[in-house]
């Protein structure tokens, strides 16, 4: 309840129109909930990858590392703890769920100790209301769902160390503030999932993310075409910063993801619709695969390509944009399935900003 009361009163102090009516559906939903039994004849449990669980709190406390070194091939050379998350996860009611997860970025690096203010970050913070076992309210700091890798792009669940380019944030900021509701259900037997989302990052945002919406909405669909096939469509309409002021722009996604007896093929694309004063569209896409070789030892390759800003900057910002070719060749050995060591090495034309040619290697592990 604390989260809770520390949101109403952003609210209040945001001038949020509509939080009033929030209010009133949170006190609607938590009337029809019921605490859930203690389990006081369990006592708490850790499971490697899963976290500590206290089952008479009905809290579980979890999250993941990841360290990594690099070396490019213009001679720079970069090394340290990149990620430090924490996961916080509590059920107090049958229908409610809060969830945290706190994260110290690049806290130890070859220039020194960073310190905890420039480190720190909220990288989620929400609470879940389930209306039913198909429909579900979200209202909080959380991953946008914009593309597949954004959704679970968490070190030890994704294949390389690095990040496609299309996914860094400077198309569509990989969080988003504000309230969404989603639907699991299915569709001629197979599954079917939509997401809806309102941000208000200008007024609720915790702490401030490199690239970041002011105001937004927009969705995903995901689709289970077949057993192996999953297909989907993302859509965000928002309205961000530039450099004479603010604007809007419209970003649609299409992916796919085809798994089979540990194959895996994946591609997202986009196409960015850029403010009226620039005169440059952006797109882009990639294309990734991964192969078995052995004892949980995984080839894995990327082809990546942008038409973007030739600089690293965020789309809507006016810059020389040109066509940006990335390849990405690479080995991932899952000794365990909370724990991964990838190496990989990276080349391109046109990328020395966005994705330098080099070798990256990392470990990442769930906790």
């Amino acid at each position: 309840m604390v989260i809770l009361n520390s949101y109403k009163a952003r609210f209040r102090h945001a001038g949020w129109q509509c939080g009033s009516r929030l209010s009133v559906l949170v006190i609607l939903l938590l009337l029809t909930m019921r605490p859930v039994q203690a389990e006081d004849t369990l006592p708490p449990s850790y499971q490697w990858g899963r976290g500590y669980h206290i089952p008479a709190y009905h809290l579980t406390l979890g999250g993941y590392t990841k360290a990594s070194y690099s070396s490019f091939k213009d001679g720079v050379q970069q090394a340290g703890l990149e990620d430090l998350s924490l996961f916080i996860s509590w059920n107090p009611f049958s229908r409610l769920r809060l969830f945290s997860e706190l994260e110290l970025e690049d806290l130890f690096t070859l220039g020194g100790v960073a310190s905890f203010t420039d480190a720190f970050k909220v990288e989620r913070l929400y609470a879940d209301f389930l209306i039913n076992h198909e429909f579900k309210l979200r209202f909080g700091k959380t991953l946008t769902p914009f593309s597949r890798w954004n959704i679970l792009h968490a070190a030890p669940l994704v294949w390389t160390s690095s990040r496609p380019m299309i996914t860094k944030g400077n198309v569509v900021p990989q969080h988003s503030t504000g309230l969404s509701v989603f639907y699991n259900s299915s569709l001629f037997e197979h599954d079917f999932n939509v997401t809806l989302f309102a941000d208000d990052s200008a007024d609720l945002e915790l702490t401030k993310d490199e690239y970041e919406f002011n105001y937004a909405f927009g969705g995903r669909v995901n689709y289970q075409l077949s057993r192996d096939l999953n297909i989907g469509s993302s859509f965000v309409a928002a309205q961000i910063d530039v450099q004479n002021g603010v604007d809007w722009q419209h970003t649609l996604g299409v992916d796919f993801l085809w798994q089979k007896n540990q194959f895996e093929l994946q591609l997202e694309s986009f196409f960015n619709l850029a403010p009226n004063y620039n005169t440059h569209n952006h797109y882009g896409l990639y294309l990734q695969g991964v192969v078995p070789l052995f004892e949980q030892i995984f080839a894995v390759g990327r082809y990546e390509y942008m038409y973007g800003n030739k600089n690293n900057h965020a789309v809507y910002e006016r810059s020389q944009a040109v066509p940006i070719h990335v390849g990405v060749v690479g080995l991932a050995w899952r000794p365990a399935p909370p724990l991964v060591l990838k190496v990989e090495y990276r080349f391109g034309k046109n990328n020395q900003f966005n994705a330098p040619s080099g070798v990256l290697t990392s470990i990442a592990m769930f906790f």
